[in-house]
């Protein structure tokens, strides 16, 4: 029976900020999804290798039935990793956005935060956004994702927090009109482009609120994992 036979739907949640941020409110999520048939995975633009040592401190040894990391190149179910996903990127090099990053002053993130198919910088104060992506793209095929004050993430065109969102949730056996996202920030979009339902929690910034569809987004007053359950609420996936 596939995920979707035993629970009714599906929240793709966004880790920090999000899921985390509110220790209360996130174990009365966990217990409520698990009480009430919600299947939860995690969407993180931070890799497994870091992503690995949040799930293992998470409340009641709880574990979420599948993680996206690294921006949507990572895709695992109950922490095996899904090899097919990884294999639609083999043919992209980061090695021409190092050699653009290294001229252009763009400092990288710390060695955590990399992996061959997530490149990820850090932009000057002030950067002009627009010019950072025509330069990318000049140098080769991407997706350029820039959130927060000047976060830049350089991956391959068919990677995202969208798209895998849609592969996973295929592979659990849910269609996308009985999944939910949640996120707090422009890289969680990908998601929100993609889903039916979504939830801007309460503590979301102005990148998203101010970009994501209203006919298909929740914006809660909660903030973090309060703000899910809010949402899931409205959209009667949770009840009291």
């Amino acid at each position: 029976m596939s995920d979707a036979g035993r629970c009714g739907w599906l929240l793709v949640s966004d880790i920090d900020d999000t899921f985390l941020g509110d220790a209360g409110a996130t174990l009365r999520l966990i217990r409520e999804a698990g009480r009430q048939g919600v299947a939860i995975a995690l969407n993180s633009s931070r890799p497994w290798v870091s992503v690995a040592e949040t799930v293992a401190g998470l409340p009641e040894g709880w574990r979420p039935r599948a993680t996206i990391t690294a921006m949507g190149t990572q895709v695992r179910i109950d922490e095996k990793e899904q090899v097919a996903w990884a294999e639609r990127f083999g043919g992209w090099s980061r090695g021409p956005f190092d050699a653009l990053a290294a001229e252009r002053g763009w400092v990288a993130h710390e060695a955590a935060m990399q992996t061959a198919y997530k490149a990820s910088y850090a932009l000057p104060e002030g950067a002009d956004r627009d010019a950072v992506r025509e330069q990318i793209l000049a140098a080769g095929r991407a997706l350029v994702v820039i959130s927060g004050g000047g976060d830049l993430d350089v991956l391959p065109v068919s990677a995202g927090k969208g798209p895998a969102t849609v592969y996973l949730a295929g592979v659990l056996g849910f269609g996308m009109d009985r999944v939910v996202v949640a996120g707090d920030s422009a890289n969680d979009l990908g998601m929100f482009e993609v889903a039916e339902r979504a939830i801007a929690v309460g503590n979301a910034r102005a990148e998203l609120t101010s970009r994501a569809d209203p006919e298909r987004t929740y914006f809660a007053r909660g903030c973090c994992a309060g703000g899910i359950i809010e949402g899931l609420m409205a959209y009667g996936v949770l009840s009291d």
